[in-house]
Order: structure tokens, then sequence, then C-alpha cells
């Protein structure tokens, strides 16, 4: 549930077969939405061991340490957990 987020249609058409930080990275003023999406790819990547290069990573990780979450992210965080027992420790980290 960590990598579902609910998205405009044109946003999703536009990104959806593109990877944050290889085919696109949101423009500045959307850095909370870079940092969440940055600390998705980096759970997925650690849960599902997917084939990304390293370089990749760590944009993610720098996009990660360079915009923290939000308040909403830390409390979507906490109710995934009570539903799955799953945690993103991207999220985590920042507290």
């Amino acid at each position: 549930m960590h990598n579902l987020f609910s998205v405009c249609r044109t946003l999703n058409q536009d990104k959806a077969a593109k990877i944050l930080g290889k085919d696109f990275v949101l423009d500045s003023t959307t850095g909370v939405t870079n940092g969440t999406l940055a600390r998705s790819c980096l759970y997925m990547n650690d849960t599902y061991q997917l084939p990304v290069d390293k370089k990749l990573v760590l944009t993610w990780q720098h996009l990660d340490r360079l915009h923290v979450p939000a308040l909403f992210e830390f409390e979507r965080n906490e109710i995934i957990w009570k539903y799955t027992g799953v945690s993103n420790k991207y999220v985590e980290n920042h507290i």
C-alpha cells in the first residue's frame, strides 16, 4: 500500500510508464511530492528487489533527504501500518 497514491488522470497518463529520477523529476514547487514518490520508490526497491541501477537509487535517496515528509505522509504511514503491520522505513527515518 505504500506505493499506491490517488492522482489526477492527466498526471497518471503522463507519468504512468516513466520512472522518477530517470525519466522525470517534478518541478521544484512540488518538493513534497518528489520526496514522497522517492520514498515510495525506495520502499518498493527494498521490498521487491527491483532491478534498478545504483545511480537511480542514489537519486531517490537524494530526493528523500532533500524533501522531508509532510505531516500527512507520517499519518498515512501510521494508518497503513495499523491495517497491514507494514511500515515504510523511509518515512520513519525522518522522525
